[in-house]
């Protein structure tokens, strides 16, 4: 990971302000309702192409969160 930078809550009424930098490398990390994270590397983001107004990210299995430990295991591994 190069660097942290954010931490943001969005929810179907903000969604639409979800922005990234196409030239940085990104990554993001979902956590649901239900206490399950989810890893999107930068490979994802790599196939937004152009000004995409809409992209749906492809995830993988989810990662029950019991622990701050368990975040830090998703972080290391995108």
């Amino acid at each position: 990971m190069d660097s942290v930078n954010s931490m943001l809550t969005y929810t179907p009424y903000n969604l639409d302000k979800f922005k990234f930098d196409p030239k940085s490398k990104n990554s993001l990390i979902v956590v649901d309702s239900l206490a399950q994270a989810y890893a999107i590397g930068n490979s994802e983001f790599e196939r937004i192409t152009g000004f995409a107004k809409k992209h749906e990210f492809k995830v993988g299995t989810p990662l029950k969160v019991k622990s701050e430990t368990d975040i830090r295991k998703l972080i290391n591994n995108i």
